[in-house]
Formats: structure tokens, sequence, C-alpha cells
């Protein structure tokens, strides 16, 4: 069950007191299975664990400073990739 909560850095700094020094920060990422070019990821809300106590959170930024789909592949990588897509199909 999901549970808003608001919390400060110096909450997440005390659930997680070694963060700086053994942490994992996760990006959630889309990948389309017909379209892996069409790549997002959710920046809005990574995963923060914490390796030593093996506790993860999800910190979800209230603000929309950063996208919840952010394209990863610029438009040229994303038209390559498509292009070397339909090649492969044809061979």
């Amino acid at each position: 069950m999901l549970q808003r909560v608001d919390i400060t850095n110096a909450e997440v700094l005390f659930s997680f007191p070694d963060s700086r020094t053994g942490s994992l920060l996760l990006i959630v990422v889309s990948i389309p299975e017909a379209a892996p070019w069409d790549l997002t990821a959710n920046l809005r809300a990574p995963i923060l664990v914490n390796m030593k106590s093996r506790r993860a959170v999800q910190v979800i930024a209230l603000n929309e400073e950063y996208p919840i789909r952010h394209v990863v592949f610029p438009e040229d990588v994303r038209e390559a990739m498509k292009i070397a897509h339909m090649t492969e199909g044809e061979l």
C-alpha cells in the first residue's frame, strides 16, 4: 500500500546513516518491447538503497523539476536504432 509521506533531506540521511558511503541510487526505466529506442527513465522517483542495512525507499520529488518519463536517447540515436532494427528485420 502506498502512503504519501513528506520527508526532508535530513530524514533521508537519518534513515540511511551511511548514505554517502554505502548507498546505491537506482533509476526505474521503462523499455518498450517493440521500440527499445523509446527507453525512458523516471528521474522524479529514484530508489535509494542502503547496502549495509539492505533497506530501500523510493524518494518521490514533489516538484516537477525532474520528469517521470525522461527520454534517454537523443533523437539522432533513436533514429539510428530504428533504422538498424528495420535493417535487421530484412535479413
